[in-house]
């Protein structure tokens, strides 16, 4: 029994000793430039979404060291607001560039210090989680849920990167931590609320995780949720409130979704729609940039052609929803197949070389077993919850509903990292599925 009780702790120690480790090892490794196919040079950690995050800091960083205040440092809110200014504040704690005087990323400047903390910041909540579970489930459960948060590959391998997603998870167990358990109290809904705030800051998702929430907290207490729903609200609302505040201060429009929410359908899917070229698309687009005199200097031009491409999209889906949810499905099938290797290709793969996608197709011979195995167990662990007790009924149509929202909202574009927030939620049914399997085997044994 002693041992059991430790076994959370070795699970928690293994998989941050092993998130630092990668984090080390990753940024010693890469932490350099390289002249891809069509002979750019890049930088191999800090490219793609991650260089946008690091160009928005070096801004920031930038206006706050020129006397700026917080509110109106920074270039306006593109894709992640809470992010960059992490990175930011980092590299001024540290007294580091970002970039140096030829605005190249700079090397060897302690940057692995940032996986580092996102790492002990994600297994820090993971043990207050842990606390928690240890009073709600049965200690194997308990054990196989830790173990899953805690070693699960396609998680693990963003704590040492410099992706968004760590964060993004030590935020989602925060939020975890307080649905279980519920209280009515004001100030607890309040900080539930709050947090799912704090969570839209550092993926635009959550801005739609309050819906599962309310919903949650309606099936829970019935009759007396008026008062939990509206303390949620609150708190939610606050932060929205003061993220739309943010961009009003610096921009003089008040906005809460960035611009790139609006123009990624456009960009991906509009043209599929509408059976177009990209070409054809593009010319449309160049006419109306013409017609209305914008300068995307400007942000509030930007913000207007955002607006423009979200109703070039809207049009699309409008006239075209029956293909829209058949491309829909097939592209969150897709999603859905667990990725392990996604950090790693990133930082060694060219992705501008000729049949790149072919050079790593031999992974899927990995990925989509592992995922029918995963998913598998939770299918199971899903029905064990529902037969169990109330409660954890409850907490298993809540999981089911917050899984369906992340589908829903980002398995169109076929990315499996988009989904990856949905396993934090799955570890609760992949720790009852593989408790039940346990108990079956040594019933029938």
């Amino acid at each position: 029994m002693i041992i059991k009780n430790k076994i959370p702790y070795i699970l928690i120690f293994i998989g941050l000793f092993y998130s630092i480790s990668i984090s080390l090892i990753n940024t010693l490794k890469y932490d350099e430039y390289r002249i891809n196919s069509k002979g750019n040079k890049n930088h191999m950690i800090v490219r793609t979404d991650v260089a946008q995050y690091w160009n928005s800091a070096q801004e920031f960083k930038t206006d706050i060291e020129n006397g700026k205040n917080f509110f109106m440092a920074g270039e306006e809110n593109r894709s992640i607001y809470l992010y960059p200014k992490i990175i930011g504040t980092y590299f001024m704690l540290i007294d580091q560039k970002i970039k140096d005087e030829k605005n190249m990323f700079v090397l060897n400047n302690y940057k692995f210090g940032i996986p580092i903390i996102q790492s002990i910041f994600y297994y820090t909540i993971l043990t207050f989680l842990y606390f928690k579970l240890k009073n709600l489930f049965n200690q194997r459960v308990t054990i196989f849920v830790i173990g899953f948060l805690s070693l699960e590959p396609t998680i693990t391998q963003y704590h040492g990167s410099y992706w968004t997603e760590s964060i993004y998870f030590s935020l989602l167990l925060v939020i975890l931590t307080l649905l279980l358990n519920l209280k009515k109290k004001f100030s607890y809904c309040f900080f539930l609320g709050f947090m799912i705030g704090i969570s839209c800051l550092q993926r635009n998702v959550s801005i739609y995780l309050i819906i599962p929430i309310v919903i949650y907290l309606l099936i829970n207490f019935k009759k007396d949720s008026f008062t939990p729903i509206i303390s949620c609200l609150v708190g939610y609302s606050l932060i929205i409130f003061f993220l739309g505040f943010t961009n009003f201060i610096r921009s003089g429009s008040f906005y809460i979704i960035p611009w790139d929410q609006k123009h990624t359908p456009y960009y991906l899917v509009a043209h599929k729609l509408n059976k177009e070229t990209n070409e054809e698309k593009n010319k449309k687009r160049f006419k109306w940039i013409k017609e209305n005199n914008i300068n995307i200097e400007i942000e509030e031009d930007r913000l207007k052609l955002a607006d423009y491409l979200n109703q070039y999209f809207k049009k699309a889906l409008k006239e075209n929803f029956l293909y829209f949810i058949k491309y829909h499905i097939w592209k969150s099938l897709q999603a859905l197949i667990l990725d392990p290797f996604t950090i790693q290709n990133e930082y060694s793969s060219d992705k501008t070389i000729k049949y790149y996608w072919e050079k790593y197709f031999y992974q899927f011979y990995y990925k989509i077993p592992y995922s029918l195995v995963i998913y598998s167990l939770c299918l199971i662990g899903f029905l064990s919850m529902i037969k169990y007790n109330n409660e954890n009924r409850k907490l298993a149509i809540n999981i089911l509903l917050i899984c369906s929202l992340y589908v829903a909202v980002l398995g169109w574009p076929g990315t499996p990292r988009y989904l990856v927030p949905n396993l934090i939620f799955l570890s609760f049914y992949f720790g009852f599925g593989l408790d039940t399997i346990i108990n079956y085997i040594k019933k029938h044994r």
